[in-house]
């Protein structure tokens, strides 16, 4: 396993919240990818790579398709995404990643400026091709049974030593719950909210069990609070 300060697997128990984001939401905030270069991203476990490459490229695809997914500096995953599709397991997300990156040329551009310029460069016909692959990938994602989410859980379940942390104490998994709920509550809505509720029961359960009473007084003063937020 990599050192503590490159460690970037999570604590099971908090990642309710916004999962499967909540698996790679240090990774996000913290590596300089797709901007520019970090030496951390291989490094990274091979599923956790997987996920951060492909939320990248879903987030912008879903936005406004592969054109400007290479257009923009997200492009840069584009081969941590492909790789991610078979590691998951997933045959016809990498076919259409694949199918959209060999439109730009090999080797692929990770370069910005190289990307765009191939980008310009398109004929009609390559550029029919892309929206094709658009196409092919909302239909994907569409399908419960082919969406990323579903493909994640399942991968995150046959594989969770690559994302979890070994059996952290109770300060530690109490401490996680408060911030994870403070997460949630700011998002304002109901559904968060009443998962807020069961997070901050269960960090007082944990946090008075190792006489955590600094963490067990901040959940229960945001558990009184609870009624008072639901719109």
């Amino acid at each position: 396993m990599p050192d503590d300060a490159d460690d970037f697997r999570v604590i099971r128990e908090a990642t309710a919240y916004e999962y499967p984001f909540s698996l790679i939401s240090r990774i996000w905030n913290e590596l300089s990818t797709p901007y520019q270069p970090d030496d951390r991203l291989a490094q990274l476990s091979p599923g956790q790579r997987a996920l951060y490459g492909l939320h990248w490229i879903r987030a912008e695809v879903n936005n406004g398709g592969f054109h400007q997914c290479f257009s923009n500096s997200t492009g840069y995953l584009m081969p941590e995404a492909i790789d991610g599709a078979a590691q998951l397991g997933a045959a016809d997300w990498a076919t259409v990643l694949e199918d959209a990156a060999n439109l730009l040329h090999a080797p692929y551009p990770r370069d910005w400026d190289t990307r765009k310029q191939r980008l310009a460069g398109l004929t009609k016909q390559s550029l029919d091709r892309l929206n094709g692959c658009d196409d092919r990938f909302y239909e994907l994602d569409r399908n419960p049974d082919t969406n990323w989410d579903t493909l994640f859980d399942r991968y995150v379940t046959a594989n969770p030593d690559e994302f979890f942390l070994d059996s952290p104490d109770d300060a530690a998994v109490a401490d996680a719950l408060l911030a994870t709920a403070r997460k949630a509550i700011n998002s304002r809505w109901n559904r968060d909210i009443d998962l807020a509720e069961q997070l901050l029961e269960d960090a007082i359960d944990r946090a008075t069990t190792v006489e955590a009473d600094n963490t067990a007084a901040l959940a229960r003063s945001l558990l009184a609070q609870i009624p008072s937020m639901r719109a």
